[in-house]
């Protein structure tokens, strides 16, 4: 207990809440993560319908997508209602996709969802490094094609990023800073 794994969100209490992953194999298959106890939330405020469909006895459906190891750290690979299924019937979580194209050069944030079968990638560059580089609008279009080559080298093949936009404009975000996905299909 108190030791940070890496890649992990940190470990739960059972002392202080119950933690239950819907998967057969909570520690390697993931599955929605279900919380229960004095700390979840009694529901959301003059909406019973919303709350119906979260909170069932007891246990608060989260809507993240992880894992659970033997020690209590919880891995989060992404949320149910962003979740992609693969041509070839895989899971693939976008935000997985998305923290390593954000970390390659001139990428400013992105968005990663699917268009049919392809799994494509919005991309807003990093406007300032590009001019702070002095790159052309060209030699942009050639790196965001060696970004997705190095992406796709990272990641399995079904979850293969097929084909990238990009976008000059940040994407809309919610108070809360998290980007408004529903609006990019």
């Amino acid at each position: 207990m108190g030791k940070y794994v890496p890649k992990s969100c940190g470990e739960y209490l059972p002392e202080v809440m119950e933690l239950r992953i819907d998967s057969p194999d909570p520690e390697h298959v993931a599955g929605e993560l279900y919380v229960k106890g004095d700390v979840v939330f009694c529901g959301y405020y003059k909406n019973p319908e919303a709350t119906a469909e979260v909170l069932r006895d007891g246990w608060f459906r989260t809507g993240d997508i992880g894992t659970v190891d033997k020690d209590n750290n919880v891995f989060l690979l992404g949320r149910s209602k962003n979740m992609i299924l693969s041509a070839s019937g895989q899971n693939v979580y976008p935000e997985e996709i998305e923290v390593i194209l954000n970390e390659l050069p001139y990428v400013a944030e992105s968005v990663v969802l699917q268009r049919g079968k392809k799994i494509v990638a919005l991309i807003v560059p990093n406007m300032d490094a590009l001019d702070k580089a002095g790159l052309t609008a060209d030699a942009l279009e050639a790196v965001m094609r060696q970004n997705l080559v190095a992406l796709n080298a990272k990641l399995p093949g079904y979850s293969a990023v097929n084909d990238s936009e990009l976008r000059f404009e940040p994407f809309a975000k919610t108070p809360k800073g998290s980007i408004r996905r529903f609006l990019y299909k």
